[in-house]
C-alpha cells in the first residue's frame, strides 16, 4: 500500500534533514548570508527544528517549509538532493530580499551615524 507522504520527522527520514540543511544554507542571488542567518533578523531562533518541515515530493526532491511563529508567512523551498539545487517561490524571494534591504539600510544608517 502506498501511504500518502507526510512531513518528515528527523528520526524517520534522514534525507529530510539533508533537504532542510540545504535550504538553510541556500543564498539568495547577491546575498552574502545564507537563509538561516537572514531569518535571524525576524525570528529569534530560526534553527528550531519545529519551525522546519520537509515533505518528499519526488524520489530525490523535498518541499522544505519554514514557518515560525504561527501566523507569520511561510518560506518555501523545493530541494533536489541529487543535484543540490534549491528553488524558492517568488514570495520567499521577495521576503528574503526585503529582509536584506532592510538590514543593509540599517547598517548604512549606523555607519553614517558613527562617522559624525
Amino acid at each position: 500500500s502506498s501511504a500518502r507522504p507526510r512531513p518528515a520527522s528527523a528520526a524517520a527520514d534522514p534525507d529530510a534533514l539533508d533537504a532542510i540543511a540545504l535550504a538553510q544554507e541556500w543564498r539568495l542571488a547577491g546575498d552574502e548570508l545564507p537563509v538561516l542567518q537572514r531569518l535571524r533578523s525576524v525570528v529569534r531562533h530560526p534553527a528550531r527544528v519545529k519551525a522546519w518541515s520537509a515533505e518528499r515530493t519526488d524520489r530525490d526532491s523535498y518541499l522544505v517549509v519554514f514557518r515560525e511563529p504561527a501566523g507569520t508567512p511561510a518560506y518555501a523551498f523545493e530541494v533536489d538532493l541529487e543535484t543540490g539545487q534549491v528553488l524558492t517561490t517568488p514570495e520567499t524571494v521577495d521576503r528574503l530580499t526585503e529582509m536584506r534591504v532592510r538590514e543593509e539600510s540599517a547598517s548604512q544608517l549606523q555607519l553614517i551615524a558613527s562617522a559624525r
